[in-house]
C-alpha cells in the first residue's frame, strides 16, 4: 500500500522554523538511495536505504524503486522537520552523452548585445537536441569574437562575428521520462537535473584541479561515471555500466559462494596492493546451494587476480572512453577516483599504474551537520547535486514564449523538459 505525503504547492522546498528555505537532493544509484535536505550550507535531513528496481540507474522495476525512494525521502524529511514540494536529481541514465560544438552570430550592428548571447543559447539547445535527445546539462565554455577566443562576457564590445563554445549533456528520452514517473509517484516535483559525473567530480575534486586539468572517476556499485574539467570548464561525461557489484559477482561466481558473502569477502580482504603475507591469509567461506553447510578456504592472494580482472576491464572502458572524447591533451590529465570502490585497498596506486598517470582517491568536502553515515566516498555524487544546483554555470535558461500547462502528466513532463532549459 503505497503511504500519502502531504505536499506544498510549490517551491523548492517548505519553509523551516527559522524562516529559511529547505532543498532537497537525491541520489538514486544501483547499490544505494541517497536524499539529502539542505537549508543554505547545513544539512538538515539526510536518508539513505538499499536500492532495489534500479540497474546501472535504470529503473527496472518501478515498483521496488518506489518503495526506496519514499523510504529515503520520508528518512530525511522526518529528520529535518519539513515535507519537500520538490527535489533535485542526479541522472546517470539513458546512454548518457556529452558533446562540444560552437555556434556563431553575425553582429547586426557591430556591437554585441544580449540579445546576440540567448540567441547562440537557443541555438546551442536546439542543436544539443538534434536526433530526439533530452538535455539535462549545457554549459557556456567561452566566446569567441571575429577570431578571438577566451572571452568571458562580450556584451559591448565591437565585431562582426560573435561565436560561442559549449558543452552539453543529453539522454535518450524514455529512461529520463521514467525517472521523472518515479519522482512524480512519490509526490514530489523535479526542480532541476544534474549528471550523476558532474555533481561526483565537483563534490571529490577542488577548483584548482579543475582548472588545471582533471579527470574523475566514481567507481559506484553498478556503473563508474566519467568527468573531465580543462580550464575550469566541465567539458566530458559518460557512464560505464560496470563498478564494484561486477566485483562481488566475479567473486561469487569464482568461490561459488552466495552473494552476501562475496559482499562480505571484497569488503573484508579484497585488495589491489599485494603482499608476501597474502598467501598466508586464509579466508573461510560456505559454497552456495549446499545441503549441509561445509566451510571452505581460499586465501587472500587467490582472490587478488579475481579484483585485478576486474579492475583491468573496467579500467580499459574508461580508457577507451577517454580516447573517443576527442579532448586534446585529456590522456594525460591527472584522475580523481572516488565512490564506494575507490576504497579498496590499492586502487589508487593500481589506477595510476595501469592508466600512467597521477591518481588520487577524493572524498566529499565535509558539510556542516552531516551524519557519519553520509559521509566517505561513497556519498560523492549526492553532496555534489548540492554544489551544481548552487550554480548557474551548468543550466543554461533559454527565453520562450508562455504556453498553457498541459493537463496529462506526460504532457507536463514534455514541457518541464522543454522550458527547463
Amino acid at each position: 500500500m503505497k503511504s500519502e505525503r502531504c505536499r506544498p504547492v510549490s517551491g523548492l522546498g517548505r519553509k523551516t522554523a527559522g524562516g529559511g528555505e529547505a532543498r532537497g537532493f537525491l541520489d538514486i544509484g544501483s547499490s544505494k538511495v541517497c536524499c539529502l535536505i539542505l537549508l543554505g550550507d547545513r544539512v538538515l535531513g539526510f536518508g539513505l536505504h538499499r536500492s532495489r528496481g534500479i540497474k546501472a540507474g535504470v529503473i527496472v522495476d518501478l515498483d521496488d524503486a518506489e518503495q526506496v525512494v519514499r523510504a529515503a525521502v520520508d528518512e530525511a524529511e522526518r529528520m529535518a522537520a519539513v515535507t519537500l514540494a520538490g527535489i533535485h536529481v542526479g541522472v546517470a541514465c539513458g546512454r548518457l552523452g556529452s558533446a562540444t560544438f560552437k555556434g556563431h552570430v553575425e553582429l547586426d550592428d557591430g556591437l554585441v548585445h544580449r540579445r546576440h548571447l540567448l540567441s547562440l543559447d537557443r541555438g546551442a539547445r536546439t542543436f544539443a537536441e538534434r536526433g530526439g535527445r533530452l538535455l539535462v546539462a549545457m554549459n557556456r565554455i567561452g566566446y569567441g569574437l571575429d577570431g578571438t577566443v577566451g572571452i568571458r562576457d562580450p556584451r559591448g564590445m565591437t565585431g562582426r562575428r560573435l561565436t560561442g563554445s559549449y558543452h552539453a549533456v543529453t539522454v535518450d528520452e524514455t529512461p529520463l521520462r521514467n525517472l521523472l514517473l518515479l519522482v512524480e509517484r512519490c509526490h514530489l516535483a523535479v526542480d532541476g537535473f544534474t549528471p550523476v559525473p558532474l555533481a561526483s567530480a565537483l563534490a571529490a575534486t577542488s577548483e584548482d584541479e579543475r582548472r588545471q586539468g582533471v579527470v574523475c572517476l566514481d567507481i559506484g556499485g553498478g556503473a563508474t561515471t566519467i568527468a573531465a574539467f580543462r580550464h575550469g570548464h566541465f567539458v566530458f561525461a559518460d557512464v560505464v555500466p560496470m563498478g564494484g557489484k561486477h566485483i562481488t559477482l566475479d567473486i561469487a561466481r569464482s568461490l561459488r559462494t552466495p552473494l552476501a558473502e562475496a559482499e562480505r569477502i571484497k569488503t573484508l580482504y579484497a585488495t589491489l596492493a599485494g603482499a608476501a603475507s597474502d598467501q598466508n591469509e586464509v579466508i573461510a567461506f560456505p559454497l552456495a546451494g549446499e545441503a549441509e553447510p561445509a566451510i571452505h578456504h581460499t586465501t587472500r592472494a587467490a582472490l587478488g587476480p579475481i579484483v585485478r580482472q576486474r579492475i583491468d576491464g573496467l579500467l580499459q572502458l574508461v580508457r577507451e572512453r577517454l580516447d573517443r572524447s576527442g579532448l586534446p591533451g585529456c590522456a594525460n590529465d591527472p584522475i580523481v577516483v572516488t565512490g564506494g570502490t575507490s576504497q579498496l585497498l590499492g586502487l589508487g596506486g593500481y589506477v595510476a599504474a595501469v592508466l600512467r598517470r597521477s591518481v588520487r582517491v577524493g572524498v566529499p568536502r565535509p558539510i556542516s551537520g552531516m551524519p557519519q553515515r553520509g559521509t566517505g566516498a561513497s556519498f560523492a555524487a549526492v553532496a555534489g547535486l548540492a554544489l551544481a544546483a548552487a550554480s548557474s554555470e551548468y543550466r543554461l535558461a533559454v527565453e520562450h514564449e508562455p504556453a498553457p500547462l498541459p493537463r496529462s502528466y506526460l504532457g507536463r513532463v514534455g514541457r518541464w523538459l522543454r522550458d527547463s532549459f
